[in-house]
């Protein structure tokens, strides 16, 4: 019950709130669909695989952990190569920003004074 009711506002809030905020600089419904569409039916897909997979899975002990934990893998990877090959843009910039951050990061590690040895 819980988790429809978080899922359906989710599912309600999250397009509002990016129409709200495409709508100052003149975007409509139409442009709010072209950005989710992709990204949600790809989640449904791996999700969905996911399911299948953790479900047929033999009963062992910790069965709810393996299951969680082989329905969070295997969804996550399908979506990580769905997504890199049906959205390259996405991809794209996702990886140029995650190669920014590991850079900055890196260069603050380096600036720190290093005291002199005696």
């Amino acid at each position: 019950g819980v988790a429809i009711a978080t899922a359906v506002s989710f599912g309600i809030i999250g397009p509002v709130s990016l129409y709200l905020a495409m709508r100052p600089i003149g975007r409509a419904w139409k442009q709010v669909a072209q950005v989710l569409v992709k990204p949600v039916l790809l989640s449904l897909a791996a999700t969905f695989a996911a399911a299948v997979v953790a479900e047929h899975l033999p009963r062992m002990p910790f069965h709810h952990l393996v299951r969680a934990i082989v329905a969070m893998v295997v969804g996550g990877g399908l979506y990580v190569i769905a997504a890199r090959q049906f959205m390259p843009q996405t991809w794209n910039e996702l990886a140029r920003r995650l190669g920014d951050a590991v850079q900055q990061r890196a260069s603050r590690r380096s600036t720190f004074p290093v005291p002199p040895s005696t």
